[in-house]
């Protein structure tokens, strides 16, 4: 059995078209010859994403936070007097 599940559907609805292709016309036996195909290069993508290993997860960067300070009217009080 397939290490994934949509990957064994995949390739049974392949041998399915496989098998509906002999009994049609050739335009309708082409399509589902090109379906079928299909179908396996999607079973062996999803079988190559479940066999690769995970990438590591990325640690969080830390978001620093920047205050910025206002400056309020200045007061006649704090100007030195000539």
């Amino acid at each position: 059995m397939s290490p994934h599940p949509q990957a064994e559907t995949r390739r049974d609805l392949a041998k399915r078209a496989r098998r509906m292709a002999q009994n049609r016309t050739a335009t309708d036996k082409e399509r589902l010859l090109q379906y079928a195909e299909e179908l396996e290069e999607q079973a062996a993508r999803l079988e190559a994403d479940a066999t690769e290993p995970a990438p590591l997860p990325l640690a969080p960067i830390p978001q620093q936070q920047v205050q910025q300070q206002q400056q309020g009217p200045v007061s006649k009080a704090a100007t030195p007097k000539p």
